[in-house]
């Protein structure tokens, strides 16, 4: 058991990498990002425009911006890089929560459709939003400048006090899945499976929302909390309960 502790700290720790200067594989001494990595970013988002705007030409894009931790201070060799395209919908009548529902289905296709875009031996992880959650470094590639510059600031908390403080964090998702409607001891309702959804859901915007409200932004807790359950696969482990668990209604209702 120690062993296994001392194993998920030393994860922790280096998930809670916090740099002095910006990553040098990206950026140079003045801040500025290097250009051939620019124009590759720029591509693979413009090749997810392309299709999008076939399937809804109505979509207009603002922005295309980097976010996530390879702009700001604590990124590490497993840092994934963040592509956002910013988009509105112009005059068109839709309402702010259907276009959030369209933007969710288009991002899932993403993953439907394998793509596998890489810079820098990682990957690119390139999504569509029409808002963006502004807590720390924001950089636009299509006008090569910040629109926000990351702070460095040290981490308000010791890695044994995350430790701990991580450990009830992860005990209370577990015990508020276990509440949802089930069909039987294995699987989830299809309410449950909409319950499960959601709360994955909250759970993202609450770190985000944290990020941005905390007067530590990324350094917050909070927002850490939630990297870790994604780092120890938390995340992914009941994303894939409520996927088998879709798969096992929709079974059921073929057979009936």
């Amino acid at each position: 058991m120690n062993e296994i502790v001392a194993r998920q700290k030393q994860d922790m720790a280096k998930l809670l990498t916090n740099n002095q200067e910006l990553c040098p594989l990206l950026f140079d001494e003045n801040k500025k990002i290097f250009t051939t990595e620019k124009e590759v970013l720029l591509k693979i988002a413009q090749y997810r425009i392309d299709g999008i705007l076939e399937i809804f030409p109505q979509i207009k894009i603002t922005d295309i911006v980097l976010n996530g931790g390879m702009v700001s201070h604590i990124y590490n060799e497993h840092t994934d890089i963040d592509v956002a395209v910013l988009v509105d919908l112009g005059d068109e009548a839709v309402s702010a929560q259907d276009f959030r529902l369209l933007l969710k289905k288009i991002n899932k296709g993403n993953y439907a459709k394998n793509y596998n875009f890489k810079l820098l031996n990682r990957s690119v992880d390139c999504f569509f939003m029409n808002y963006l959650h502004i807590g720390s470094g924001l950089y636009s590639l299509r006008k090569d400048c910040w629109v926000t510059e990351p702070v460095y600031r040290e981490f308000p908390f010791s890695i044994d006090e995350f430790f701990d403080a991580y450990r009830q964090y992860s005990i209370n998702i577990h015990q508020d899945i276990d509440n949802f409607e089930k069909l039987n001891s294995k699987y989830l309702s299809l309410y449950g499976c909409a319950q499960l959804e959601k709360y994955l859901f909250d759970l993202k915007e609450n770190a985000l929302n944290a990020k941005v409200n905390s007067p530590e932004q990324e350094y917050c807790i909070e927002y850490q909390f939630y990297r870790c359950a994604i780092l120890f696969g938390v995340i992914k482990f009941f994303e894939d309960y409520m996927a088998e668990s879709y798969r096992y209604n929709l079974k059921n209702e073929v057979e009936v």
